[in-house]
């Protein structure tokens, strides 16, 4: 559940960008810009406010309000959870089942009941504001012959309030040790409940491997992985191959690309057999040769994916996560909403960045009782 080194050039305000934004002959604006060596916020490193979520749980989102309340989503307990003063948390309504929670608004948020196919709106207080059906997603045929109706997850919202959505089928095809590009539908769900898909992206490199009494069916290390994110009129798209962005419309069309100079990171051997050592640790000792006849199968890779999450803040500036371990801190690149390079800060370890507001950044984190949501003061340098 829970989900950086830096090419530093000292730059002018004049010269951040490698040069100016063009548009190619197909209408497509190009931003090449190359990274700054400035801090533009500061997250704390001790947390303002933790909520104990406990054991057991499975947080599909959080959001703080602007009165202070914070709102937690728990798909594995079906629970959603009003966090007010002193931390006193009550449940909000009934619900089949929690797919996802997103802000709906400044101070609104909506929950995504996939098992109902509803979507309802909520006010800071609870009170709902608005529901919507959504149509069911037909059965498809996967390559066993098995059929199967896969999941719609939700990214964002649309200004027109529309959504931007994802259509994910748990089924892998595992008879034989591969590594495949696990790809995934992304669709826009309409006001009337309507799926009109648009695009085709990557969610993530995969291994797959089959041995006689063990197996993975897991993200190849070090690999790549797709990262979404709505914006007011369409939404923004890394695949991890470069430090790139696409920016596309509602209707899918290609509109934008932010292109950072900076290569990968490269994968050392220490890494791999940091991993290795770590992931054997992990397994049954009557199953260990067998797992490291796995491991030793992989095909690494040579560099690391780019980035392997992006956010938006209040602001509308974007955070982009550079390649990192779950225990160790997290450089996070920022980027203006017209694409140029403002800097990178830095999040504590084993943070899974879910909001950032103004003044704030909250996210979910492993502690001593159980599952945290956290909030981090952050100071900005008034850009």
């Amino acid at each position: 559940m829970f989900l950086a080194h830096c090419l530093c050039i000292m730059l002018v305000p004049s010269l951040m960008w490698a040069q100016s934004p063009v548009r190619d002959s197909a209408g497509v604006t190009m931003v090449r810009t190359v990274p700054v060596a400035t801090t533009p916020v500061v997250v704390s490193r001790q947390a303002s406010r933790v909520i104990t979520v406990g054991a057991d749980v499975d947080v599909v989102g959080a959001l703080r309000m602007s009165d202070g309340t914070i709102w937690i989503a728990d798909a594995a307990a079906r629970k959603l959870w009003r966090v007010g003063a002193g931390n006193a948390r009550s449940a909000v309504g009934d619900w089949t089942s929690i797919y996802g929670m997103l802000r709906a608004g400044a101070d609104s948020l909506l929950v995504w009941d996939g098992a109902a196919r509803q979507a309802r709106i909520l006010d800071r207080t609870g009170r709902q504001r608005g529901s919507s059906g959504v149509r069911a997603l037909r059965d498809i045929t996967r390559p066993n012959g098995s059929s199967g109706r896969p999941a719609l997850l939700l990214h964002g919202m649309f200004r027109d309030g529309s959504l931007l959505g994802e259509v994910r089928d748990p089924y892998r095809d595992g008879r034989v040790s591969h590594v495949e590009a696990d790809s995934a539908p992304v669709v826009v769900v309409g006001r009337s409940g309507s799926i009109t898909a648009v695009d085709t992206v990557l969610r993530m490199e995969r291994v797959l491997y089959r041995g006689a009494r063990s197996g993975m069916n897991a993200p190849l290390p070090f690999g790549r992985s797709g990262q979404l994110v709505a914006v007011d009129d369409g939404y923004l798209y890394s695949d991890g191959a470069a430090y790139r962005i696409e920016e596309h419309g509602q209707d899918g069309a290609l509109r934008r690309v932010i292109q950072l100079a900076r290569p990968l990171q490269v994968v050392t051997p220490a890494e791999i057999a940091r991993f290795k050592a770590a992931r054997l640790a992990t397994i049954p000792a009557d199953l260990r040769a067998e797992y490291a006849a796995g491991l030793d199968w992989l095909p690494w890779p040579a560099r690391k994916g780019g980035w392997t999450a992006l956010q938006r803040d209040a602001a509308g500036r974007l955070w982009a996560r550079q390649w990192a371990t779950d225990d160790e801190d997290a450089t996070w690149d920022l980027f203006s909403p017209d694409g140029r390079h403002l800097g990178t800060t830095t999040v504590p370890a084993g943070v899974t960045v879910l909001d950032i507001g103004r003044d704030y950044l909250l996210g979910v984190a492993a502690g001593a009782r159980g599952v945290e949501v956290r909030v981090y003061g952050t100071t900005w340098d008034g850009r």
